[in-house]
């Protein structure tokens, strides 16, 4: 749980200890020790607070092979739409979970943390295209019009782990 000033400013040693399987970003606890807002007048989750701690955990957890949560706790906890905007910052950051605040949060936790249907079948596109480049020699593929190399390919295949499927 990276939840204190100190903890941030640890991350990378919290990480790489064995034991450690996966980061939580405490962004509440956080701002509570730091003396800052959370969130913004809107109730979401203010970058100008937040931003440096979900990035650097984000990037921490990616680094030590480890899974990332945040949570679902906003203000107007009971506004899903909200919610789901919020969850889907997790997901755009790399996190790779989300605890959630109350019952109600886990089916659009699960919804928009799990890769879509569309998601997968452009990953799966962008695999079979890249991987089929690289048996011609070449050095990228070009899918739907857009150039696809190394980087896209890897991804596409964390969105295929991400979604269960082993190709």
């Amino acid at each position: 749980m990276i939840e204190t000033p100190r903890a941030l400013t640890e991350v990378d040693r919290v990480a790489a200890h064995a034991a450690v399987d996966g980061l939580h970003y405490g962004y509440v606890d956080l701002a509570a020790e730091m003396g800052s807002r959370p969130f913004d007048d809107d109730g979401a989750l203010s970058e100008l607070t937040t931003g440096y701690a979900r990035s650097r955990i984000a990037v921490a957890a990616a680094a030590h092979g480890l899974f990332a949560t945040g949570g679902s706790l906003i203000p107007d906890y009971k506004d899903t739409t909200k919610v789901a905007q919020l969850v889907r910052t997790w997901a755009d950051l790399g996190y790779t979970a989300c605890i959630a605040v109350t019952p109600a949060h886990l089916p659009i936790i699960n919804e928009v943390m799990r890769p879509s249907p569309s998601a997968v079948e452009r990953a799966r596109a962008t695999s079979s295209a890249y991987e089929s480049a690289l048996s011609e020699g070449k050095p990228a593929a070009v899918v739907d019009g857009r150039v696809v190399t190394m980087p896209d390919y890897r991804v596409a295949q964390l969105v295929l782990e991400r979604a269960g499927i082993r190709d």
